[in-house]
This record gives C-alpha cells, sequence and structure tokens, in this order.
C-alpha cells in the first residue's frame, strides 16, 4: 500500500469513529432527534394544509387521509385532531368524530371548545339515529359536554345555545327556555337562540312570545333563514299574507346570505311561499312557485305533488295527473300521490283507473 493510500485509511477510519462518537454522544443525539421532530412537525403542517384545503371543498376523504398522515407524524397535533372529526362528521361518522374530540380533550382537558364540539356532534348523532331507542342517550352525553363547557367557560353562550337545543329536543322545554334566555343575556345578538326560544313557545302555544322571539332574531340578524321562520310561523297561524311577504323577503336576501347554497336555502322557501299561496287558493302564484322549486330541484317528488294538486285544484286534470305520475316515480311509497292522482283521474271520468289508484293508495296507508 501507497503512503498516499495508508494516509487516505487512516484519515477515513478516523472520520467514521468520530461520526459513531457523535452520535454517541447524549446532546447530540438529542438534537438529532429534535431535528427529525421538527422535520415531521413540518410536514405534519403541510399535510394539515391540505386537509384543510381538501376539506374546504368538500373532498373529506382526502382530509381524513391528510390529517391521518398528520396525526402519524405529530401525535399531539391537536387541531389535526379536531378537523379530522369535523370531516368524519361530515360523512357521518360520528363514532370515529367523537373518537377524535375525545383525544382533543385528553390532549388538553381545559379545552371548552373541544367539549362543545363533542357534545354538537353527540346531538347529530341523536339526531341522526332519532328513531333509534338510544337517542336520549346520546342527547344526555351532548347535555353533558355542554355543562363542562360551561364549568370552563361559565360565559360560553353558544354552550348554553345547545344545551338549550338538547333540552328542547328531548322534550324539557323548561330547561330549554332558560339555557335560551341565559344564551340571549351573555349574547343579545345571538339570533339563533331567539330563533330556539321562539319554536319552544310556539310548541307551547304561547304564540305572542314566539312571535316576539321571531322578530327580535330577524331586528339581529335580518337574513334569509330567520324571515323563513318568522315566515313559517305565520303560516302555522293561517297569516298567509304576512307569511308570504317573510318568503319572499327571505327568498330575496338568499344569494347574499348563502350564494354556495342558494338552491338549499330557496327550495324550501319557494315550497313554503307555494303552500301558502295554496291555501289563499291563488293557484297560478302557487304553480309559479311550485314550478320554480321544481327547476331548482327536478327530483323533489313533493313539489310535483303539490303542483298536481293546485292544477286538480284549477280543473286541469291532466296536468294533475302528470305531476302525480312524476311525484309516483320519484316517491313509489307517496299513498297522497296516489290518491291525488286517482281524484284527477275521477275528475276525467276514468273510473277504472282512479279505483286502481284509491286502492294503492289505501294499501300503502292512505285514509
Amino acid at each position: 500500500m501507497s503512503a498516499d493510500s495508508e494516509s487516505t485509511s487512516r484519515s477515513l477510519s478516523v472520520r467514521r469513529g468520530e461520526s459513531v462518537a457523535l452520535r454517541q454522544n447524549p446532546l447530540v443525539g438529542r438534537g438529532l432527534k429534535e431535528i427529525a421532530q421538527f422535520a415531521d412537525r413540518a410536514r405534519a403542517k403541510e399535510l394539515f394544509d391540505l386537509g384543510k384545503a381538501c376539506y374546504d371543498s368538500g373532498d373529506y376523504d382526502q382530509a381524513i387521509a391528510d390529517y391521518t398522515e398528520a396525526i402519524r407524524l405529530d401525535p399531539a397535533f391537536s387541531e389535526a385532531y379536531s378537523d379530522r372529526a369535523a370531516a368524519y362528521e361530515s360523512i357521518e361518522a360520528y363514532e370515529q368524530a367523537i373518537a377524535d374530540y375525545t383525544e382533543v380533550i385528553r390532549l388538553d382537558p381545559n379545552d371548552a371548545s373541544a367539549y362543545w364540539f363533542r357534545g354538537c356532534t353527540y346531538h347529530s348523532q341523536a339526531y341522526h339515529e332519532r328513531d333509534n331507542a338510544c337517542t336520549t342517550g346520546y342527547y344526555d352525553k351532548a347535555i353533558a359536554d355542554f355543562t363542562e363547557a360551561l364549568r370552563i367557560n361559565p360565559k360560553y353562550a353558544q354552550a348554553l345555545e345547545y344545551r338549550g337545543g338538547s333540552h328542547r329536543d328531548k322534550g324539557e322545554y323548561d330547561k330549554a327556555i332558560a339555557d335560551y334566555t341565559e344564551a340571549i343575556r351573555l349574547n343579545p345578538n345571538d339570533s339563533n337562540a331567539y330563533r330556539g326560544r321562539a319554536d319552544i313557545w310556539h310548541e307551547m302555544g304561547h304564540r305572542d312570545e314566539a312571535l316576539a322571539d321571531y322578530t327580535a332574531a330577524i331586528r339581529v340578524s335580518p337574513i334569509s333563514p330567520t324571515y323563513k321562520d318568522r315566515g313559517d310561523f305565520y303560516q302555522r297561524t293561517e297569516n298567509y299574507d304576512k307569511a308570504i311577504a317573510d318568503f319572499t323577503e327571505a327568498i330575496r336576501l338568499a344569494p347574499s346570505f348563502e350564494p354556495k347554497g342558494f338552491i338549499c336555502v330557496c327550495q324550501p322557501t319557494y315550497c313554503a311561499r307555494a303552500d301558502a299561496y295554496a291555501a289563499k287558493r291563488d293557484y297560478d302564484r302557487a304553480i309559479a312557485d311550485y314550478t320554480e322549486v321544481i327547476r331548482l330541484n327536478p327530483k323533489y317528488a313533493r313539489a310535483y305533488n303539490s303542483r298536481g294538486r293546485a292544477y286538480y285544484a284549477k280543473g286541469d286534470c291532466n296536468r294533475a295527473i302528470a305531476d302525480y305520475t312524476m311525484a309516483i316515480r320519484l316517491n313509489p311509497e307517496d299513498a297522497t300521490a296516489y290518491n291525488g292522482r286517482g281524484n284527477a283521474y275521477e275528475g276525467k271520468g276514468d273510473k277504472a283507473k282512479a279505483q286502481e289508484d284509491f286502492a294503492q293508495a289505501e294499501r300503502l296507508g292512505c285514509p
């Protein structure tokens, strides 16, 4: 071996030895570990941001995947758990959402908002499974979480508002009114608390109090849903002119309230206004509104059924039959559509088809 080769070999050997010694040094090892953790956290933040973008675009599955990878890289990433929970809830995976909010609470037991979010999820689960016997248990868990959020932050108005909603859905009206009233005291501009309390007043038969709260909700938040709520109240109390005026204002305000969700906001409002016109026997305006509903959602069976009823009331049996037939095609279990079409066939003098439809309506439970 030449002198140069021997020198190079000794140099490499020394550097390898120094490298091993450095790695074995606890201070250096800790530094390297912290550098790796820093890199993982930085990558986790990138994935978190990607997840948020996917969530905002409605791609919940990819959002969940990104949040999951972010959590793998940074297991203490509370925001990633919280946002993944929201994505799970968006696809009605309530158990997974609750598990993630529970992890957020474990990471910070004094996070009032985490209890509030988990309470909201329990409430959503109760509503989603409202036909099951376990619904009351979910409402109880929601109430417990809202109560814990209030223990941590006694001025948490939203927790009071949502606890009021859970009490309301359990039929505990006195407790619900107390919570809504306290929420309003803490935040006099909370339109949702006025709306929730108004619904209960109406269910309890206190019409004056209900109207006052619906009107207060409009005063603090003059948006499409608050006008729709008061319009529904007027409709239920058969004050159709005022109902129509509120529904019209709700439709006018809908684009500014939720531009992306215009159809979701307007469809029920047009339908409600059409019902009010029909109740006044203003069938042409009713038909125009039902037609707009169908334009917004061509698969909405109820709009065809209602428009068919309006055509029948006008004596236009052919158009009524066409609409009832479409309603039946979209919802073959709708007894009222068969009954309505039977009436239209009878109006045309086709007794055989009328009897067939009446028989089917009776089989489906129409009295």
